[in-house]
């Protein structure tokens, strides 16, 4: 490094005193141009010093892979009939009309005969309105564009999940705190108030015996049967997680073969035993329940108007935000004899 001249007192001055302000000027341009030399050198030595070196983020990788966290499944999809079945997204309720005949014809002589009639029942349903927003800032989207990346893309797929997840929540438990009436329906898949309930004549399958479990199982179809006149085919048996796993371990007598597989095999109308946890406890008195009923829309259906969508955007104090909504009407049980809820299993 080259050393700076430096300047004595009488230099500085330019006092007349045989010191010429002219070659002070001059002497303090150069002095000052050295200065730069010296810290370009510098500069020069401490970067190639860094370009010879390894930082921590030099050996360090980023994986393209994204570690999510994972939720339960969705049952009410595998559960339940879920459509629109033809009302209008944006009516504000919906009526449907059930018909009921009455009378039958007997043996007659005269022209005195017995009537016969139909009953009509109008049913209101009311629509309600689900719906979640996300967006970004003026400033992250300026960030975006100077990464050259695109925004984030996990705040709609978060707020499409949630959406899922809560018309999930209110088809299999409904939502108690709607009001009574008005077309409202606070109940779900599990705890519906109009479906008939048995008790297992073993008081629990925890420790019962594979012939009392396929009994009880026996006797819910015998009592379903006759409740529905069998007007339905029961097709699905749905039981807590705990009773699943006994029916899958727990063998028959004299055979290698599970409880489960052999009530599938040997009940002809039962075409499904599946597990959903959410049973265990919805029982009355907070014991476990089993639901058997037929899994056809004219039995039970979720009626969703309008599946969660993203329907309008705005720009407005410097954020872009984002609307999406939902049309939802609940969990109507359409034939509650075409259902049968069995408690303390």
């Amino acid at each position: 490094m080259q050393a700076i001249q430096t300047l004595d007192a009488g230099q500085l001055r330019g006092d007349g005193r045989g010191h010429d302000p002219q070659v002070f000027l001059a002497r303090l341009r150069r002095n000052c141009e050295q200065m730069v030399e010296t810290v370009r050198a510098d500069g020069v030595s401490r970067n190639d010093a860094v370009d010879s070196m390894l930082a921590a983020r030099d050996v360090e990788q980023v994986l393209a892979e994204v570690m999510r966290d994972v939720f339960g499944p969705r049952y009410s999809e595998r559960y339940i009939p879920i459509g629109g079945f033809g009302v209008a997204p944006w009516a504000r309720r919906y009526i449907q009309k059930r018909i009921t005949r009455r009378g039958l014809i007997d043996y007659v002589t005269s022209a005195d005969m017995p009537w016969i009639n139909v009953d009509m029942q109008e049913i209101t349903r009311a629509i309600r309105s689900l719906g979640a927003q996300w967006g970004w800032s003026w400033f992250e989207m300026q960030e975006a564009q100077f990464a050259g990346t695109t925004l984030d893309t996990e705040l709609a797929m978060a707020t499409r999940e949630g959406a899922e997840d809560t018309k999930d929540l209110i088809l299999l438990q409904g939502d108690a705190g709607l009001p009574k009436g008005l077309g409202f329906i606070p109940t779900g898949l599990i705890n519906d108030l109009d479906i008939p309930i048995v008790a297992p004549g073993t008081g629990g399958w925890a420790t019962a015996t594979a012939d009392a479990i396929i009994a009880d199982i026996s006797g819910f179809f015998v009592t379903a049967r006759t409740q529905s006149r069998r007007a339905e085919d029961f097709d699905t048996l749905l039981i807590p997680e705990v009773q699943f796993g006994r029916l899958e371990t727990l063998q028959v007598p004299n055979t290698s073969v599970s409880v489960r597989t052999w009530i599938l095999a040997n009940i002809a109308e039962l075409t499904s035993i599946e597990v959903l946890p959410i049973l265990a406890g919805a029982g009355v008195g907070a014991v476990d329940r089993a639901i058997l009923y037929a899994r056809t829309d004219r039995v039970l259906r979720g009626v969703v108007p309008l599946d969660f969508s993203f329907i309008a955007e705005e720009m407005a104090r410097l954020r872009l935000d984002v609307w999406g909504v939902m049309r939802l009407v609940g969990l109507e049980i359409r034939r509650p004899f075409g259902m049968l809820y069995a408690d303390g299993v």
